[in-house]
């Protein structure tokens, strides 16, 4: 049996990247073994193991899929999805939960892009978490030459609005786009 603070925490670790929705529950139990031995857990009895993250997980798992049952037939997330595949479409490469950080992202989504790329916009998985637990969720954009950000930006913004989404930009290209409110429900299962 595993410590009942190391259970809370992982729980709890659990709940987020099922709510986040990218992970399927073995990488959601990998992950919360590696946060555990990563802050707080390193190689002491409280521990947690693969067989118990994974006991965790099942029944966050069970849990959120019987959530789903009453949510509505349209979400926040499926209007995010909506918008990312129309942008791809239209030439602007559009990642969800893409690398770890923003500064990653912008060095990574080049590799992405192809020759008639005009831009790209992404969010990366510390922005997804923070969309769960805060209702915002930050949008990193740039353009390739000859295209001006601004009118990269401005077509996801405009994308974005068109499926339904809150979006805050005040036109400035230093600053990333804001969909807000984000009601974070992402199907899972």
């Amino acid at each position: 049996m595993t410590d009942p603070g190391v259970e809370a925490e992982a729980t709890a670790n659990a709940r987020l990247l099922v709510a986040c929705g990218y992970l399927e529950a073995d990488e959601v139990a990998e992950a919360i073994v590696d946060m555990q031995e990563d802050f707080g857990g390193g190689d002491g009895p409280e521990q947690l193991t693969q067989e118990q993250a994974r006991e965790i997980v099942d029944a966050v798992w069970r849990a959120r899929i019987a959530e789903q049952a009453a949510w509505p037939a349209r979400t926040d997330v499926d209007a995010l999805e909506a918008a990312f595949e129309a942008l791809e479409d239209g030439g602007i490469v559009a990642r969800e939960d893409f690398a770890c950080c923003a500064q990653c992202g912008h060095a990574e989504i080049h590799g992405e892009m192809e020759e008639d790329s005009r831009g790209y916009v992404f969010f990366h998985q510390q922005r997804t978490e923070a969309a769960v637990l805060d209702g915002e969720l930050y949008l990193y954009y740039g353009a390739r030459s000859p295209h001006p950000a601004e009118d990269v930006a401005r077509e996801i913004t405009e994308r974005l609005r068109g499926e339904g989404l809150s979006v805050e930009w005040d036109g400035d290209t230093g600053k990333a786009v804001v969909v807000k409110p984000i009601v974070w429900l992402k199907r899972i299962g």
